[in-house]
């Protein structure tokens, strides 16, 4: 649990987000300083390229299941709002921008339906709402899905589906991050409700484990990564060892969902928790003060078994299965 190696971006880069291609040893990483999207090898652990992008400010990725295309969603509220970058993997360049000002002009993180990837669900910042765009057509979903309306929480911020495509999940916090709701979507009907958080706590990502019994959520200034039961949609439990005064960003877990990571912004870096017990197992050692987004490699060593792996969910994808 070190790091191994740091890998320069170029003058004025500030990273954002990283998401790891599982058919090619690539990494993403959105870079709102430079607007542009880096392509980086974990097996030489360099730069491979770097993409320029139309949008001013990158922040949120989402991965087609085959690897040849990556959505990046776009921070920025002024001159570039209401648009979507489409990126091209093989040809390492900007394929289109996508117009969802219809839906949030603000958009930050993104989930895609397992398996075919019919559906890319976007949280739209300020506008208190979900965007749907189909992905084969890159056209929005008739209108946004609204979150409660009422609450002091407009900003959504983190979102994530359960494997099996049952529940929605919103992380939507109020601006001036004095309140926070954690927002279920029933996916078949849309209909969301509530799960309640602390006063003051501020929710900042959540990822679900593999299992589709439970979730992982972020919170700060209380310093907890909350477990969360899926079925019900209820809080059971924390995350123990997470250090006092912790400020937890975002998270992610292995392909197996054994083992997890969520970084940490008070000086720790980032921490290793196992999933079985719950409990924080290590500091990643060297990882720095301020860490944001992380992400765990899921590629196969074995590249005969990646290809069948390719043609099974091309095969998905092509009969407009989920």
């Amino acid at each position: 649990n070190r790091v191994v190696a740091n890998i320069a971006l170029g003058a004025g880069s500030v990273p954002v987000e990283v998401a790891v291609n599982a058919f090619h040893p690539e990494v993403y990483v959105t870079d709102a300083g430079r607007a542009s999207l880096w392509v980086l090898s974990y097996v030489s652990k360099a730069v491979m390229a770097e993409i320029p992008l139309s949008i001013v400010s990158p922040f949120g990725l989402a991965i087609m299941p085959l690897g040849d295309f990556v959505y990046v969603s776009n921070a920025d509220g002024g001159l570039t709002s209401g648009m979507i970058s489409l990126v091209n993997t093989q040809r390492r360049r900007e394929f289109r921008t996508i117009d969802i000002s219809a839906q949030g002009l603000v958009s930050l993180d993104m989930a895609l339906t397992p398996v075919a990837a019919t559906t890319l669900y976007i949280a739209c910042n300020g506008t208190d709402s979900v965007a749907g765009l189909n992905t084969r057509t890159n056209t929005l979903l008739g209108a946004p899905f609204p979150l409660l309306l009422g609450s002091a929480a407009n900003a959504p911020f983190a979102i994530a589906l359960r494997r099996d495509n049952a529940f929605l999940y919103v992380c939507d916090n109020d601006l001036t991050a004095t309140t926070s709701e954690l927002v279920v979507f029933d996916v078949p009907t849309l209909t969301p409700s509530v799960v309640a958080m602390a006063a003051g706590e501020e929710c900042t990502d959540i990822v679900c484990h593999p299992n589709n019994q439970k979730a992982y959520v972020c919170t700060r200034p209380g310093g907890r990564v909350r477990v969360l039961n899926t079925v019900v949609n209820t809080f059971v439990g924390n995350v123990v060892n997470v250090p006092a005064g912790a400020r937890p960003a975002k998270a992610a877990l292995n392909e197996a969902g054994r083992l997890g990571m969520f970084t940490e912004q008070t000086g720790t870096g980032a921490m290793i928790f196992q999933t079985m017990a719950d409990v924080v197992t290590s500091p990643v050692i060297g990882t720095g003060t301020t860490p944001f987004g992380c992400a765990i490699s899921a590629i196969t060593s074995d590249p005969i078994g990646a290809r069948a792996r390719q043609r099974r969910l091309r095969g998905r994808r092509n009969r407009g299965l989920r």
